[in-house]
């Protein structure tokens, strides 16, 4: 079955491109029912595209099915559970984490609980991480429906993932040092739940954090656990001095007796929390907030609080008002508010209300585009006709039947420019012209076209909107953004021309030939300089692989002035590598050259496109041939070297593409040694994923590999656990004992027990040349078990 899925996968990147997205996904719904077979491609595929919703999904939906100690949660994890503080793929984190936890045994539980922090750690350095309130509920309590935020989710996750490991026999410092670098107050309170658990770390450590946390101005319920393991002990009373210290003197009481200072607040909330003969001082104080506020009430501690929910504004009618209307009655509705003198303190407005009202129109674009002129002449505010026609291009593939209305609604929209009514408060209004409709204009023509609309008594009205917006002065709508793509999509300018590019290609498939203006116009844009030039060339750049497609004629002619231009040409060959993703053979045949400059200055998808050039076979990309125009800088030497490995990561085994990569691999080291560091062969390490390459050979090749860098290899874990039970003889030993002394400390802690493991499968099943040498370096590193292992005897 296994076998099958895979021969599968292979015809499904055969297809063309335009139908290969759509088959991946129907390919994984199969992989998801055909049990832990499939479900480990579903793990290949999802670490290969861990940017699409659907894979996620879909990779997800294999966690559930699949044992929930199966190495798949935790590869499909590892690539999904990568956010930053304020992510909200609520969904996904929780069944993954939910089965992280579920399925964890002695011998994953390090692996699992190690990778979470890690995870948790990286979201926690990241900006805006400070702004995410965490209740003073202990970290453990159950997470409310609301709680979304991924440093909230995953450190609720974390705490249990950290007690089930202290269980699973975890030494208590191993899971201290991972959650102490986690930084700010969420390392702090699972500090505080790893030294709750702790039997193993002394008393003074656990009372030391407990003093740190004093600076704190509210205590947790982590809080209270630690100090709760404390006082269990029964400790002097003059270790606990230290947190009489912490707390200070009681500043003197301020004349108004409603406003009491900030220490005195501080020392009631932790009064809860420590033991009375700490608080020797602070009794005046406290009593004096009780008056006030009463006793705190130490349940809080198990109960999560609701999340804050924040409204900046509201609609002065509901989605289900204007929705329970007929549509000219909901239209009269909308346009006939105005301000009052309450809307502000009511905080009601027009902004709110067009987003209700396009919220409306999406539900049903039909209804509202039976009579879409008299819509648009009712509507008549600028900004409601904006929102009605975003509305209508979302639902574009619904409504190709009224096309011919939705034209003359338009039409009507950019002649007729009805005098705006001021419908802000305070001299704002939220759209004071027309500008930004020609705009949605444009849009609603680009998706009508990408649809194949019924066009043709429409073409040159829709061409006419589409040049005139690409003729807009510069400087009109225009973005501050530094990347050009990124300005041109966000003007006017850029918003025509991919309308002329979806009207010219509906009239490529409709009519088998373009009309000569658009060519006109391309010649002409590529005639201006400057960043306004630049964004026309991001646009064209981008959308390279359709004019490939429907004008390739124009493209061979101006291939030079496009992507060679001495001032904007590298910037265009950037945009067309790291924007336009489709490989194809007019981008190898012409671009070949461009491609390697790029990626010698470090462009985004430079090196991927390069190499997927030689994995194809395309004359100008053969192995030699890249690594010696790559050789001038070893950084991108092993980018490439990683990145063929990850280019045939799910390829099945014996396919031109895969044989391709591992000869790569073996040039690489061949090599000279001035030509490709020995450094450079450390990203190899990649190789260890690569499930279609034969044991055999990978084992070979990495034994090389490890000869030559002095056992220091990328991705050392997951090298060491191909050797799992050491299935090449000789090989996987070699490796492991190569791999000894190197790396981080839990690496080496991790690849010591594989090693371990493989000497007690060749102890009781076959012999092995490197038995005794690695027996030996493992004792050396303190692991006196291995002594007891011996040599397999016949």
């Amino acid at each position: 079955m296994a076998a099958f899925a895979q021969r599968l996968l292979a015809d499904v990147k055969q297809l063309p491109v335009e139908r290969r997205l759509d088959a991946r996904f129907q390919f994984l719904m199969l992989a998801v029912r055909l049990g832990p077979a499939g479900h480990r491609i579903v793990g290949d595929v999802i670490t290969a595209h861990p940017d699409s919703e659907s894979m996620r999904s879909l990779a997800t939906s294999a966690v559930k099915q699949s044992d929930p100690s199966d190495p798949l949660v935790e590869r499909v994890a590892d690539v999904v559970l990568n956010s930053g503080p304020t992510g909200r793929d609520n969904y996904y984190y929780r069944q993954l984490l939910e089965q992280l936890e579920s399925g964890m045994t002695p011998d994953n539980a390090e692996k699992r609980t190690r990778m979470v922090a890690a995870k948790l750690r990286r979201a926690a350095q990241e900006h805006g991480s400070d702004w995410i309130a965490l209740d003073i509920a202990r970290l453990t309590t159950r997470l409310a429906e609301d709680d979304r935020y991924f440093l909230v989710v995953v450190s609720h996750y974390l705490a249990r993932l950290t007690a089930r490991a202290h269980e699973l026999g975890v030494p208590s410092q191993r899971l201290l040092g991972w959650v102490t670098e986690i930084p700010g107050k969420v390392g702090e309170r699972l500090t505080c739940r790893v030294l709750a658990l702790a039997d193993d770390i002394p008393v003074q450590d656990k009372i030391e954090h407990v003093t740190r946390r004093l600076a704190r101005q509210t205590p947790t319920g982590d809080d209270q656990d630690l100090v709760d393991a404390v006082i269990a002990v029964n400790p002097d009373p003059a270790q606990l001095a230290v947190w009489t210290d912490a707390l200070g003197s009681p500043s003197d009481p301020t004349t108004d007796p409603d406003l009491l200072p900030e220490d005195w607040g501080r020392a009631w909330r932790w009064s809860v929390v420590l033991p009375g003969y700490v608080l020797i001082g602070w009794e005046g104080p406290i009593a004096a907030v009780s008056a006030l506020h009463g006793q705190m009430d130490p349940e809080a501690f198990g109960h999560r609080l609701q999340a804050a929910s924040w409204t900046w504004g509201q609609s002065p009618h509901s989605q289900a008002e204007l929705a329970a209307l007929p549509v000219l009655d909901a239209a009269r509705l909308v346009t006939g508010w105005r301000p009052d003198a309450d809307s502000a303190r009511r905080m009601t407005g027009a902004g709110e209300l067009a987003t209700v009202l396009e919220s409306v129109v999406a539900a049903e674009p039909r209804d509202w585009t039976e009579e879409a002129a008299v819509v648009v002449e009712t509507l008549r505010e600028p900004l409601y006709v904006l929102h009605y026609f975003a509305a209508l291009t979302g639902k574009a593939a619904e409504i190709l039947s009224r096309t011919g209305e939705i034209i003359m609604a338009a039409r009507y929209a950019t002649t007729e420019r009805w005098t705006p009514a001021v419908l802000g408060n305070d001299s704002f209004d939220p759209e004071p012209d027309w500008l930004r409709v020609d705009t949605a204009v444009v849009d609603l023509i680009t998706a009508l076209a990408d649809r194949n609309a019924p066009f043709a008594e429409h073409l040159d009205t829709a061409w006419s909107w589409a040049i005139a917006s690409i003729n807009s002065p510069a400087g009109t709508g225009s973005s501050t953004a530094d990347d050009p793509l990124h300005r041109a999509i966000n003007s006017p300018r850029g918003h025509g021309l991919q309308a002329g590019l979806s009207l010219a290609y509906w009239e490529y498939h409709n009519l088998n030939a373009i009309r000569p203006q658009f060519f006109e116009v391309l010649d002409s844009l590529l005639q201006i300089a400057g960043p306004v030039g630049m964004e026309h060339r991001a646009i064209l750049a981008w959308q390279r692989s359709r004019l490939e497609l429907i004008a390739q004629d124009w493209l061979d002619r101006r291939a030079d002035t496009l992507f060679r231009d001495d001032d904007l040409g590298p910037a265009t060959v950037d945009i067309t590598l790291k924007y336009g993703r489709t490989s194809t053979p007019w981008l190898y045949r012409n671009l070949r050259d461009d491609i390697i400059a790029a990626a010698l200055r470090g462009t985004e998808n430079a090196v991927p496109n390069l190499l997927a050039g030689t994995l194809d076979g395309e004359p100008g990309y053969d192995i030699h041939a890249i690594i010696t125009a790559l050789r001038h800088d070893a950084a991108i030497l092993s980018s490439a070297a990683e990145e063929t490995a990850f280019l045939v990561q799910n390829s099945p085994a014996d396919t031109p593409q895969l044989d391709l990569a591992v000869e790569f691999w073996r040039a690489l080291l061949d090599a000279n040694r001035s030509v490709v560091p020995a450094h450079v062969l450390r990203s190899t390490g990649r190789w260890a994923f690569v499930s279609g390459l034969t044991d055999s050979i990978w084992s070979s090749l990495t034994v090389r590999t490890l000869i030559l860098t002095e056992g220091a290899i990328d991705y050392a874990i997951e090298v060491a656990d191909r050797c799992e039970n050491a299935p090449i003889v000789g090989d996987s030993t070699r490796i492991l004992l190569l791999l000894q002394g190197r790396g981080e400390p839990w690496e080496q802690h991790h690849i010591r027990g594989v090693a371990l493991n493989a000497l007690r499968t060749l102890s009781a099943s076959r012999a092995d040349e490197n038995f005794v040498a690695l027996r030996t370096r493992l004792i050396e590193l303190g692991h006196d078990e291995a002594a007891d292992l011996k040599p397999y005897e016949d």
